[in-house]
């Protein structure tokens, strides 16, 4: 169902802050935005071999965006991959990762969406090859290949790295360039998981030190890279990475130190 819109000033300036902060770990705006229209508004053509997904409008337009969406409603989508009509969304949105994200931290997600100007812009419909085209195949592939269970701490490791592993396997969504696929579309997960992919034409490089690179990376080469996208030992961000370090730019210092702790362990 159609929700009103939050009034204005419900949240407090530091859960808009946090929610910000989620937002830059998700790089939302790189597949949200396209060129040619304004920032967020979606229509992104994202190529997949099964057909083409369209990204959606992410401002709080009550008819073409996410104004009319109740919480509930947006956490279902993230968690569950379903959307406020109930129709099913195809994973090139990646709920298999942001359904790890913290309850406090989607509320503020939430929050930083609905503040958002609102912009009305139609987004032209997602064009997916048989029988993938029926949205209600995604009940069985969630079946196999999804759980929508929130990120466990490891007990057996440090807050630094729980941290980490939390920003890298939740909002920031790694694995979905940076881990093959199966002949479905999922992710492969156990020891191929985070061995690399391909986006966009681009290799994603392996982030658990399976790459062919001569040099090893070290905590301190990620942490540059991270932070200032380029690393002296192995050189600078490019392609469909150079907006995702645009956006890490929103993360503190702890937060990009506790990513490349937790990747560096892998």
């Amino acid at each position: 169902p159609r929700s009103a819109p939050p009034a204005a000033g419900l949240w407090s300036a530091e859960t808009l802050a946090r929610g910000r902060q989620v937002f830059a770990a998700g790089d939302c705006a790189a597949c949200h935005t396209t060129e040619g229209r304004v920032p967020l508004t979606g229509g992104r053509a994202i190529a997949t071999p099964f057909g083409t997904v369209r990204s959606t409008n992410l401002t709080p337009d009550p008819e073409t965006g996410l104004g009319a969406w109740s919480y509930p409603a947006f956490a279902r989508a993230m968690r569950e991959g379903i959307s406020r009509d109930g129709h099913h969304l195809y994973p090139a949105f990646p709920y298999t990762a942001f359904a790890k994200i913290t309850e406090d931290d989607m509320q503020a997600l939430y929050a930083y969406i609905q503040s958002l100007p609102p912009v009305r812009a139609e987004v032209p419909p997602s064009r997916m090859i048989a029988p993938v085209n029926l949205r209600g195949t995604m009940t069985a592939w969630n079946a196999l290949f999804h759980s929508a269970t929130p990120f466990t701490p490891d007990p057996a490791q440090g807050a630094v790295w729980n941290r980490g592993a939390y920003l890298v396997e939740g909002a920031g969504h790694c694995a979905s360039c940076h881990s093959p696929r199966n002949a479905l579309g999922a992710e492969r997960t156990g020891a191929a998981h985070l061995t690399g992919g391909t986006v966009g034409g681009w290799t994603a490089p392996a982030l658990n030190g399976t790459g062919p690179g001569p040099l090893a990376w070290t905590e301190a080469d990620l942490y540059d890279y991270l932070r200032d996208g380029r690393s002296a030992r192995h050189g600078a961000a490019a392609g469909p990475m150079a907006p995702v370090i645009a956006a890490l730019a929103e993360l503190p210092d702890s937060d990009i130190r506790a990513m490349a702790t937790y990747l560096v362990s892998l």
